[in-house]
């Protein structure tokens, strides 16, 4: 009994501190916890299945960061049907992790979600996964003006990553897009991606684009670019 309770204390303590604590001591406390609480991955098995909201994807950043992901892949798995939008996109994202990727009929369906976030990170599993088959829908994606800026961004982002020739003609149109958020998605792109060859066109918007937020993106960028040249410039 008194192991138990202890037990459980741990769990509830590293629960409860888990959103204060950094990223590094976070996955340090946790591994500590998980050799001395071996029963830890149940407790959260139950947070994932029986949890509200905001346990269930409290849960779902613990069990990424503490690498159990495959141990509580049954309940992920059911996690990207759930009727919340933000448990489905975590769940998806989560998954996309893991060394074997999801099966074919999940990643259709997470590719075919009613929401946007889920679709943009059921894209970036196909990237991470090297899915080539998928490339005419990306670049279908890529290309089409309604699809949600992020969701294109991680479009032309795998297509480069996958060395798909398209990549740069689509970023230069994403870049030229009239509307803000599709141009700064597309400057996060190129900035994830390296396509230094379209840093003119960044130029020209963070000269004169019409949008202050768009400007100031792009000389935030701008100046990124100029201090990694510096300090390759040092190193080399």
């Amino acid at each position: 009994v008194v192991s138990r309770v202890i037990g459980q204390s741990g769990f509830e303590n590293y629960w409860q501190r888990f959103d204060q604590l950094d990223r590094p001591m976070r996955k340090n406390a946790g591994k500590a916890m998980l050799k001395l609480l071996t029963d830890a991955p149940a407790r959260l098995r139950k947070r994932l299945v029986g949890g509200s909201v905001q346990q269930r994807l409290k849960a779902l950043q613990i069990a990424h960061e503490l690498e159990l992901a495959g141990e509580l892949s049954e309940q992920i798995v059911a996690l990207c049907a759930d009727a919340n939008p933000r448990i489905r996109s975590k769940a998806v994202h989560v998954l996309g992790t893991l060394p074997t990727a999801p099966s074919t009929v999940l990643l259709d369906r997470a590719l075919g979600d009613a929401d946007s976030r889920v679709r943009a990170n059921a894209i970036e599993v196909l990237e991470t996964g090297r899915k080539t088959e998928y490339i005419p829908m990306l670049t279908a994606k890529a290309r089409d003006r309604q699809t949600h800026n992020r969701e294109r961004a991680n479009a032309i982002k795998a297509l480069a990553r996958m060395h798909v020739g398209t990549a740069s003609s689509q970023l230069l149109a994403m870049l030229q897009d009239t509307r803000a958020e599709h141009k700064i998605s597309a400057m996060w792109a190129m900035r994830q991606v390296g396509v230094w060859a379209l840093l003119g066109e960044v130029g020209k918007i963070a000269k004169a684009d019409a949008d202050p937020k768009t400007r100031r993106y792009a000389v935030t960028l701008l100046r990124g670019i100029a201090d990694l040249v510096a300090q390759r410039r040092k190193a080399g």
